[in-house]
């Protein structure tokens, strides 16, 4: 026959009592039945419980009246049973009928901690019931380990740079906007210096946090002022202070053209659909673009990311004839704030998509 290991029951009432406070009493060796409490222990088989086999839960208890039976038992949950008991009439000459004893089936539970409980009912007062909780542990494999997490993403540490405007003019200052990537989560930029107009500085590091979903590519704009037309080479000085080899200056360089500013052309008339330039591009907080539309059209405009997926809708509708303004805030649909990048704003019409290349800085 399998062991039993008896489970003792610390718990509070949290219904009415069935019998006055006075009957379930602690205290010396009972004299009679009525000193025993309702619920005293439960047994299981298999001992412990596990999550291969069907729990056998047999509970155990005392009448509050010199005699008594069970009339009634149902399991109403996985871990809730319920007894229903009545008096018997007669003498207490035997003391088996004053105590009780029911065995459940509760199936195959899964492995855990789980509240037990159990519900006793007087059958004169059905709608009254002495709710006992205690807890039952069944154990069981608990499987094997979760895969280990991906390596980050690696890219080199200089990507590449850009000038704003594109091209470059004689007519207003020229911003490098300069990109690379981390070799570990939740970096920045710490400090980033224009030497000279032909020779930058910045330095990398990694914070104390630790953001789990942190971008690993990095931007940073550098005002070189106005420069003169020609072309213009630019040296790239990179520390990563972030990694073990923090001290060693990364040399890297850049080229451009600066173009003679000249009388600013005429603008050439808005084609039937277009998208204007966002303003600022890169930006930190906002940029702010236009949507042309010729005729009235039924048009999607919304922001996404390198991969195509759709990071915040800004409009969807009918657009009446004409140029109509959106400002981005660099949050998704859920009003998060999005990851540092390059993303894409675009209108998909009637037979038609237009996109446009805009960068999210870090916010300081």
């Amino acid at each position: 026959m399998p062991s039993v290991r008896r489970f003792w029951i610390h718990s509070l009432a949290l219904a009415a009592l069935l019998v006055p406070a006075a009957a379930l009493a602690t205290g010396p060796a009972p004299q009679h039945a009525t000193d025993d409490p309702l619920f005293w222990y439960f047994t299981t088989v298999p001992d412990p419980p596990n999550d291969d086999q069907p729990t056998l839960l047999t509970v155990h208890g005392g009448f509050p009246w010199p005699r008594g039976r069970i009339v009634g038992r149902q399991i109403l949950g996985p871990v809730h049973v319920e007894v229903t008991m009545e008096e018997v009439a007669g003498s207490a000459d035997t003391s088996q009928a004053s105590r009780w004893d029911e065995t459940f089936d509760l199936g195959v539970l899964p492995a855990g901690t789980h509240n037990l409980r159990v519900s006793v009912r007087d059958a004169a007062t059905p709608d009254v019931a002495q709710e006992f909780f205690t807890w039952l542990t069944v154990v069981g494999d608990p499987g094997p380990p979760p895969p280990p997490p991906p390596p980050p993403p690696t890219g080199p540490l200089f990507a590449g740079a850009w000038t704003s405007p594109d091209p470059a003019t004689t007519g207003q200052p020229t911003v490098l906007v300069v990109h690379g990537s981390f070799h570990y989560p939740s970096g920045f930029v710490s400090q980033a210096s224009v030497l000279s107009p032909s020779h930058v500085s910045i330095t990398l590091n990694t914070g104390w946090w630790v953001v789990p979903d942190s971008a690993y590519v990095w931007y940073q704009p550098l005002d070189l002022g106005i420069l003169p037309a020609g072309r213009h080479d630019v040296q790239i000085d990179i520390r990563d202070a972030g990694t073990a080899d923090s001290l060693t200056v990364h040399e890297f360089s850049t080229s451009f053209d600066v173009v003679e500013a000249g009388p600013p052309p005429p603008p050439p008339p808005p084609p039937k659909d277009s998208l204007l330039a966002s303003r600022p591009n890169p930006f930190s907080f906002e940029t702010r673009f236009g949507v042309h539309v010729e005729s009235p059209s039924r048009v999607e405009v919304g922001i996404f990311d390198l991969q195509g997926r759709s990071v915040r809708t800004l409009f969807r509708g009918v657009m009446d004839p004409g140029e109509r303004e959106f400002v981005w805030d660099g949050k998704n649909d859920d009003g998060a704030g999005a990851r540092a990048g390059v993303y894409f704003y675009r209108m998909v019409g009637p037979g038609r998509t237009l996109s446009r290349r805009v960068v999210l800085l870090r916010q300081p």
